[in-house]
């Protein structure tokens, strides 16, 4: 099936996981995207992969209202416009994937500020740009995990 999205799509994460997958499909459908991440190595190699001039990124942290803020203008300022921005962050602290009995307070105050605190922070500042802007549409990517006790075997046998 072949689509012409012609839209500007801002990804959080975009050099994570899902990030990289939405950053592609999105480039094979006709739009633009503009990929923001906290890790530029993974950002500069994504870049390489996709090396298309229908993109534009830029090394960030969501944890940042000022961060977020400039990389919704640098997407602005790269494409004219932003139509849409996906969520597909994640942040983790060093002690992220601990069993229960053994996840320190520090890295649950850390993943909980970094992952729920980031969603918040970037969801304020989206919806002051689309509100300025007149449309535009916010995706939060979350895992079903994220709504029951995790299953670690799920993930026996994998990378993950």
């Amino acid at each position: 099936m072949s689509y012409d999205l012609n839209k500007i799509v801002l990804i959080a994460g975009g050099a994570g996981r899902l990030g990289k997958a939405f950053s592609r499909s999105i480039i094979d459908a006709g739009g633009s995207v503009f990929i923001i991440d906290n890790n530029e190595a993974k950002l500069l190699e994504l870049y390489a992969e996709l090396g298309k001039k229908n993109i534009g990124f830029q090394a960030f942290d969501i944890t940042s209202p000022k961060g977020i803020e400039q990389s919704i203008d640098s997407c602005v300022n790269h494409f004219g416009r932003v139509d849409a921005i996906v969520n597909a962050a994640y942040p983790r602290s060093p002690g992220w994937g601990a069993t229960l009995e053994n996840l320190q307070p520090e890295h649950l105050f850390e993943d909980l500020n970094k992952q729920l605190g980031g969603a918040i922070l970037l969801s304020q500042q989206v919806i002051k740009h689309f509100q300025r802007q007149g449309y535009g549409h916010l995706i939060h990517i979350s895992s079903i995990q994220g709504i029951t006790a995790p299953k670690f075997e799920n993930y026996e046998d994998t990378n993950m």
